[in-house]
């Protein structure tokens, strides 16, 4: 067999090219250090690419914190997307993705290129091996650092890093919503669908492998063409709160349902994705079935003149592997606003646990979110792997509980945490040292996350897009960044630069 094969050699190595991953990537690559991303798709952005295009929320909570939200490379890259694509096309969004990656001198960008083990040694990774199967070309990379963005925590799974997944029992870090004793429930994986309106009445016939659905089974989903205040949503804590939450996030069919949510029936959600995506894109014609042509009793979804547009063919991925890093943070850190010594990153989103079968809960609202306010810090100590020397973290693999994780997987927190391990694998290059004895150094890291906080200075600020006002500096980190996803497009909000 002639298998084309070379060996590269790199400063940083990222594995995952998701919003953490990327952002990691690029910071790395803007410290000067060379640097490879390694992507098993043709395009970056992962959860919030074309391919899956879930929005990136964050610490606004869907607006109820409207001047809250992440700053540094995620805002250069929306700021970047509001210039270039007033449509909001989700191919122009990947196109700005590309252009950052492409523009750094010392990135390389491997697309469509898939890890698929990795050699340790005392218990150090030493390096990976990948195929790029568009052109069939075998990898062995290294390097001294390496950053797990795969979601999954696979490159930490294949080099035996120490993982969690499922619950933690209340006993072990005394967290207000942890179980009584610990279970393996987990966020299941969705897809999304498109409609549009054409205007004119239009058909649907649903496909011969689409799932019914009736109109009580999904009483507890926002499920109408339009917003609609029709959800019966009486048994949450605060049911004005979950309506708000969840028409301003995605309760239309422009944007696609964000329930339509599996878990799977076995023990490993990973092992089970192929069988999950099958089902749910059953589901989703079942559901498009069901808003154009039930016509059973009142309801009415105002579905006549739209058209299914588009139906996502790969499922977005909530939770699977937690990797153990020095600190776990929990639920108790989040609630109580702590501030750690070693506060690289922030995060505010809320305790946010979706039904633990998903969209078969019927009797279940989709989610069980428990809001709080302000923001809350992530130390350095969970962004690097506990007993793999040179391995970091970025994304949702991190190290956290189950309900830690439960509001550290949104995106915006996964792009900024991402940013600060780039700069840290940097660092680690400079002092020649494993993630865990730069420790001594994170005052350094810390500045130079400050540093890239603020608006990047090559910014274009005669577009209109980029005119704010001037930052105000704050002191501790319960105060980020005073501006949210929204005030780019209305240009109005005054933003505060986080201090720590």
């Amino acid at each position: 067999m002639n298998l084309r094969f070379e060996k590269k050699h790199y400063d940083v190595i990222v594995v995952g090219g998701g919003m953490a991953g990327l952002c990691a990537a690029i910071a790395a690559a803007r410290q000067g250090v060379h640097t490879a991303l390694i992507q098993a798709r043709p395009v970056l952005g992962g959860n919030a690419s074309s391919e899956i295009r879930i929005h990136i929320s964050g610490a606004d909570q869907s607006l109820k914190q409207p001047d809250y939200a992440e700053g540094g490379l995620l805002y250069e890259l929306m700021l970047e997307n509001k210039k270039n694509n007033e449509q909001f096309s989700y191919s122009v969004w990947d196109m700005v993705l590309f252009e950052k990656a492409k523009e750094e001198k010392d990135l390389e960008v491997f697309f469509n290129t898939v890890m698929y083990d990795c050699e340790t040694k005392d218990d150090r990774i030493v390096s990976i091996y990948c195929v790029q199967e568009t052109t069939e070309m075998r990898y062995q990379l290294y390097a001294p650092v390496f950053v797990d963005a795969t979601g999954n925590g696979t490159l930490g799974y294949y080099a035996g890093a120490e993982y969690r997944k499922g619950s933690e029992p209340q006993s072990e870090f005394g967290e207000l919503h942890a179980p009584q004793q610990p279970n393996n429930y987990r966020m299941g994986n969705s897809i999304l669908l498109k409609a549009k309106d054409m205007g004119h009445p239009v058909k649907f016939t649903p496909p011969s492998f689409a799932k019914k659905l009736t109109e009580e089974q999904l009483a507890k989903r926002i499920h109408c063409v339009q917003m609609r205040d029709t959800i019966n949503c009486d048994d949450s804590p605060n049911p004005e709160e979950y309506k708000r939450t969840s028409m301003t996030s995605s309760a239309c069919v422009d944007y696609g349902y964000w329930w339509l949510e599996l878990c799977g029936d076995g023990e490993d959600i990973i092992t089970e994705y192929e069988a999950i995506r099958d089902d749910l894109i059953a589901y989703a014609y079942g559901i498009w079935d069901h808003i154009k042509n039930n016509k059973e009793g009142i309801h009415e979804h105002h579905a006549e003149n739209y058209a299914l547009e588009w139906v996502g063919a790969l499922p977005g991925v909530r939770e699977s592997r937690r990797l153990v890093g020095d600190y776990l943070l929990s639920e108790t850190d989040i609630l109580e606003h702590k501030i750690f010594e070693d506060a690289v990153c922030y995060g505010g989103w809320c305790v946010d646990l979706h039904a633990p079968h998903g969209l078969l809960d019927f009797n279940l609202l989709p989610s069980d979110c428990n809001f709080y306010d302000g923001v809350y810090t992530i130390p350095y100590r969970s962004y690097y792997s506990k007993n793999i020397k040179n391995l970091y973290m970025a994304g949702r693999d991190i190290s956290t509980t189950r309900l830690g994780l439960a509001s550290t997987r949104i995106i915006g927190c996964c792009a900024i945490g991402g940013e600060a391990v780039g700069i840290a694998a940097a660092l680690c290059n400079k002092y020649a040292c494993d993630p865990r004895e730069l420790a001594p150094h994170v005052k350094e890291l810390q500045q130079l996350i400050r540093s890239v906080q603020e608006i990047t200075s090559h910014l274009d600020s005669s577009q209109p897009c980029f005119r704010e006002k001037t930052s105000k500096n704050v002191l501790n980190m319960q105060t980020v960044q005073r501006r949210s996803q929204y005030s780019i497009q209305e240009q109005h909000q005054e933003y505060r630069i986080v201090r720590w």
